[in-house]
């Protein structure tokens, strides 16, 4: 937790725009205190929630995040498209022939 301990993590963070979003220490002891478990992210507007979850089990503490969901809508398209179910070569080709293919 102290900057000096970091500063190879948190220069890579730094180069490749991360943000470490994990603020309270997650390894807790009777002699020390750490944050060794990271949750990193680029955009942190994204992020509604990060937390420390202690464990009983361990002096391991887990971490945890609750991303925003992309709730935005798609405009639906409408597709128009042939029923070729009863498709006939004979009429498709007559449809074909009045038009000019020189230019194509």
């Amino acid at each position: 937790m102290k900057s000096d301990d970091n500063r190879e993590i948190i220069t890579i963070f730094q180069l490749y725009g991360f943000k470490q979003i994990i603020k309270k220490a997650t390894r807790v002891t009777n002699e020390s205190s750490t944050l060794i478990d990271l949750i990193a992210t680029n955009d942190p507007s994204s992020i509604s929630k990060c937390m420390v979850f202690p464990t009983s089990i361990s002096d391991h503490d887990m971490v945890g995040c609750i991303r925003k969901v992309n709730h935005f809508k798609n405009t639906p398209r409408i597709i128009t498209c042939c029923n070729y179910a009863s498709y006939n070569v004979d009429n498709m080709n007559g449809d074909f022939e009045p038009g000019d293919w020189d230019s194509i």
